[in-house]
């Protein structure tokens, strides 16, 4: 069993952006392709959970791809399915949304360095706690199951239903001095802002 896959949910509605956000293009490749290649560079088994409905993405051959089972219950469900089918292949997964191409791997090595003993790392800052930029034991899929049959419908749920370490957002600037890993397109503007302040090489 490998220790750790990822979960990229791409299933979100992109009101804001009026474009599917993960097919955005960031200097010649969509941003589901650039977070698809920073995981694989490591060897690392990619799971992309999508809404039903939603039209299947180019991916490549060895990157899966699931849709959520239950409507209606947003990123949660995502992130359930992701670890589901992850359960009996990685030990762990990393979770992110696909909004966020920045995305340094040495951040999510450095998560998973710090799980011994929880059932997941958190990143949060006094205005945020960042569920989709944060690792998960996989076998807590039955969990986050019995909390959406509850009703729960939140990722901020994560950090208060498991045994959760939660780290400081400032902890990670040696690794990401400008954060840019927690950095989410949810607009034209912050498009806008991303292609100005990563202009193609």
């Amino acid at each position: 069993m490998k220790k750790l896959g990822a979960v990229i949910l791409t299933g979100g509605q992109s009101s804001r952006m009026g474009t599917p956000k993960s097919q955005l293009m960031l200097n010649g490749q969509s941003f589901l392709e650039i977070l698809v290649s920073t995981f694989q560079s490591k060897q690392i088994p990619v799971v992309v959970v999508d809404a039903p409905g939603h039209e299947s993405p180019l991916l490549k051959p060895e990157t899966t791809w699931l849709v959520d089972q239950r409507e209606g219950y947003g990123p949660l469900e995502g992130v359930r399915v992701g670890l589901e089918y992850l359960h009996d292949k990685t030990e762990l997964a990393f979770v992110t949304a696909c909004d966020s191409p920045l995305l340094k791997i040495e951040v999510v090595e450095y998560l998973v360095s710090l799980v011994d003993g929880y059932q997941a790392v958190i990143p949060e800052s006094i205005k945020a706690i960042y569920g989709l930029t944060a690792v998960y034991r996989t076998d807590v899929h039955s969990i986050i199951g019995s909390r959406i049959l509850a009703g729960e419908k939140r990722v901020q749920s994560l950090s208060q239903f498991l045994q959760a370490k939660m780290v400081s957002l400032e902890t990670f600037r040696p690794l990401d001095p400008e954060l840019v890993s927690f950095l989410n397109v949810n607009s034209p503007d912050d498009y806008d802002k991303l292609n100005r302040s990563n202009p193609a090489p």
